[in-house]
């Protein structure tokens, strides 16, 4: 599985001793989909006064470190 990696180093001046930095990574990410069931009481389709599921569920998340340097 591949990540997300960037990166960038610059210095503020020709003859300075420091030399900054900036990373960006990829950390975590994922995704879920439970797919609408009329056997399963919360993933049936809403449709009132029959039934008051909330039908298919669909998420994902990623998140990302950013991470100064000096």
């Amino acid at each position: 599985m591949s990540n997300l990696a960037t990166g960038a180093a610059f210095r503020l001046s020709e003859d300075s001793p420091w030399t900054m930095g900036v990373g960006i990574f990829g950390t975590v990410g994922g995704g879920v989909n439970f797919a609408g069931s009329p056997t399963i009481p919360i993933l049936t389709p809403r449709q009132p006064p029959k039934t008051f599921g909330f039908g298919p569920i669909y998420a994902n998340t990623a998140l990302l470190s950013i991470t100064p340097m000096a």
